[in-house]
């Protein structure tokens, strides 16, 4: 099966470009909403900096560029109303802020080489599985969802049907400290 395949298959995934990452120290994490295909997106490190400033500065609203891979965007982020618009073309977006969730679980959907992945994150109940075991670990790193082993300590999902294996990784402030697991993300 190919991959196209298998992701037309896979609903409310969030597709990031590698390089786009969470911040290193916000223990908030923030998302525009993509109402055409029903999905969360979060905002790349230095975004999710900038609004997590300004929120907390309690701006009514925050203008600032965004590059994309169709260009640089200017937007107007409204804090009261959790929306933001393009200002060429108008568009207007729901934005989230998601308090306290320090961390975030995502697959490589391109199954790729390094530096060209697509990342996609996990659903919320995935998410939940794999920082437990990562946190509390019952199964030598491993838990089985859906369709995939998840692999916490070697960072990869299989498919137990294809054998088809791609990247995880855990996006973070800091690991916990419960669990000596060593890989960086």
């Amino acid at each position: 099966q190919s991959t196209w395949g298998v992701l037309s298959a896979v609903k409310h995934i969030t597709m990031r470009p590698a390089g786009s990452y969470m911040s290193q120290t916000a223990a908030n994490m923030w998302q525009w909403y993509e109402q055409e295909r029903n999905v969360w997106h979060y905002f790349t490190n230095g975004d999710m900096g900038m609004l997590e400033a300004s929120y907390n500065r309690r701006d009514r609203s925050v203008t600032h560029s965004i590059n994309t891979p169709s260009g640089a965007w200017t937007y107007v982020f409204d804090f009261g109303k959790m929306t933001q618009t393009n200002t060429s073309t108008g568009k207007v977006r729901v934005i989230r802020r998601l308090a306290n969730k320090t961390y975030a679980w995502e697959w490589d959907a391109a199954a790729a080489p390094p530096g060209r992945e697509q990342w996609a994150s996990f659903q919320e109940s995935a998410e939940l599985l794999l920082e437990n075991e990562l946190t509390q670990p019952k199964n030598n790193g491993k838990v089985r969802w859906m369709d995939y082993e998840l692999d916490v300590q070697n960072m990869y999902q299989k498919n137990i049907h294809t054998h088809m294996t791609r990247k995880i990784r855990r996006l973070s402030p800091t690991l916990p400290t419960t669990h000596t697991h060593t890989h960086a993300i």
